[in-house]
């Protein structure tokens, strides 16, 4: 698979979360394009200037929660069909139907080491995960 040239946005409010993610994502491909949003108002703001190929949502976030902006870009046709990945700091099933439910491709477990995020990469930019041409 292709990777070069995606855009991928990762709402996330803690700092150290998110600077794992990037250098993991780094390592992985070099090549893709990372922007941060630090809640879901913030990445909402940010999704009016560009639209990312993949989108990953921590669940609990200040200000707007994960769950409330995948609301809002499922309702927004031009992201409706983005991939978006929740991220949650438990493996409550419960989590991961709500997010099926709610039109996330998925719900993965907050890594808390690069190997974790890679094998997360992995399964989020598989072939069936990749957007069809605009």
């Amino acid at each position: 698979m292709n990777k070069s040239n995606l855009i991928v946005l990762y709402a996330e409010d803690d700092f150290e979360e998110f600077d794992l993610f990037r250098e993991a994502l780094q390592r992985y491909d070099r090549s893709i394009q990372l922007y941060h949003a630090r809640n879901g108002v913030h990445a909402l703001e940010s999704l009016t200037t560009y639209t990312p190929d993949y989108i990953f949502l921590d669940i609990n976030m200040p200000l707007m929660d994960g769950w409330e902006c995948l609301d809002h870009i499922s309702m927004t046709p031009r992201l409706s069909d983005v991939p978006v990945f929740m991220i949650s700091t438990t493996r409550d099933p419960d989590s991961h139907r709500k997010s099926i439910f709610k039109g996330a491709r998925s719900c993965f477990v907050k890594a808390y080491t690069e190997a974790e995020w890679t094998a997360i990469f992995a399964e989020a930019f598989t072939d069936k995960n990749i957007l069809k041409e605009r």
